[in-house]
């Protein structure tokens, strides 16, 4: 599997947006990209969220781009723990535009856990957001250690605090988001760049016929 490094790259935040979904240019954004479903473990961002402001951390936006059933769920979760203001449902957004979603993140967050007939497979969304030179908190479930090896930071599958205490550091740390960026970059460049792979993949066929 490989992604476009054409196309998924690191670059400034869209303006425009920002502005379409109401994030203040100052704030400190973290993008979560898929379906919204228990097994995504999407509800644990609404905890970490209120563990964030607990800790006085406010110019923060969760930004979530997808639907699913939990999207209700997640609203009156959202609004029983105080954190309407840090949280933006991104409206419909066509896959041409993904790159400037991804650009427009501080930090990329997939809390997916394992279920008993589920555990998260490869996670293009994974590649994508590396690609895109963002940080990324991800779980320790299914193929995802294997797709982020070093370049992002695993926790365990539903741990919220351990969650909420990453996110506080990256928001913190500028030297720890540079690191991970720059070990994300190195890693897609290795082993995730679709156009490098395609060129593998089409000699091994004509070596084959």
């Amino acid at each position: 599997p490989g992604v476009d490094m054409e196309r998924f790259k690191p670059g400034k935040k869209s303006e425009y947006l920002l502005a379409k979904n109401n994030i203040p240019k100052n704030s400190f954004v973290i993008l979560y990209v898929g379906k919204l479903v228990s097994w995504k473990g999407v509800h644990n961002l609404v905890y970490a969220a209120r563990i964030l402001k607990q800790r006085g951390i406010k110019d923060f936006v969760v930004a979530v781009a997808g639907k699913g059933a939990q999207k209700e769920n997640m609203e009156k979760l959202i609004k029983e723990s105080g954190t309407e203001e840090n949280f933006r449902f991104l409206a419909f957004v066509s896959y041409d535009e993904m790159p400037e979603v991804y650009r427009m993140a501080d930090l990329f967050v997939l809390p997916s856990y394992p279920t008993m007939t589920w555990q998260e497979q490869f996670g293009m969304v994974l590649i994508e957001a590396l690609a895109s030179g963002k940080p990324v908190i991800s779980t320790m479930s299914g193929g995802i250690p294997e797709v982020i090896g070093n370049a992002g930071i695993l926790i365990p599958s539903g741990d919220y605090f351990q969650l909420a205490e990453y996110i506080h550091k990256l928001i913190k740390d500028d030297n720890l988001r540079d690191t991970l960026s720059r070990k994300a970059m190195e890693r897609v460049g290795e082993l995730y760049d679709a156009r490098k792979n395609g060129m593998q993949f089409e000699g091994i066929l004509k070596n084959r016929l």
